[in-house]
């Protein structure tokens, strides 16, 4: 799909999307899920059938914009972000072969990468240069979620350093492992560990100063 005629689609279906009422995509839908939906709505995406495009944003673009917002921590820039990862994704939709769950992987990439290529350009000393590398034999700490709310969890992760809030979201919430990560950032897996080591223990601090202040 051309770029520009995507981009211009996109803003398209976006205007379309403020004016539509949930009642006028639900026929949509209901006539999708008899054609085998979501095969189908790929198929009239690539024809960039408006009302296709616009049910497929509605299925990603809350969990793509929780994405970018736990990386970037600013809901105006994940905003921008998410329109970049909608622009992305269907200029690279006719390369895309795979059901509902792999879309999930797929567009969760694009928002990942589109997130810290942000952080990267706002910051270059962010993704935790080598000699940042220390007790990286010290045992694992974990979270006790069993008595902690994750909702309060990821609002105290919004108060951590940029390099710790990374880490921690892409193993805890992106479910990405230590190596993923480190691909992902083009560092070493042993400084990825540090790094989550170092967030976990001040995630704790947070949480601890929360239960002191109540």
């Amino acid at each position: 799909m051309n770029s520009t005629k995507t981009e211009n689609l996109f803003l398209r279906f976006f205007l379309i999307l403020m004016q539509q009422n949930d009642s006028s995509l639900r026929f949509y839908i209901c006539k999708m899920n008899e054609m085998n939906s979501f095969q189908h709505l790929l198929e009239m995406c690539r024809k960039q059938n408006t009302k296709a495009c616009l049910l497929f944003y509605k299925m990603f673009s809350q969990r793509v914009y929780n994405t970018c917002l736990r990386i970037v921590n600013h809901r105006m820039e994940a905003e921008e972000i998410m329109q970049e990862v909608f622009l992305k994704t269907f200029d690279t939709l006719s390369y895309f072969s795979g059901d509902e769950k792999a879309m999930q992987g797929f567009i969760g990439k694009i928002a990942i990468n589109k997130s810290i290529d942000r952080l990267r350009r706002k910051n270059s000393t962010l993704l935790f240069l080598d000699d940042m590398e220390i007790d990286i034999a010290e045992p694992m700490e974990e979270l006790d979620n069993e008595n902690m709310k994750i909702e309060l969890i990821k609002e105290k992760m919004k108060l951590l350093p940029p390099g710790y809030r990374l880490v921690l979201t892409l193993h805890l919430i992106e479910e990405m492992n230590y190596e993923e990560i480190a691909q992902q950032l083009s560092i070493k897996s042993s400084t990825v560990r540090s790094q989550y080591v170092r967030g976990i223990r001040r995630l704790r601090e947070e949480l601890k100063e929360k239960n002191h202040n109540r």
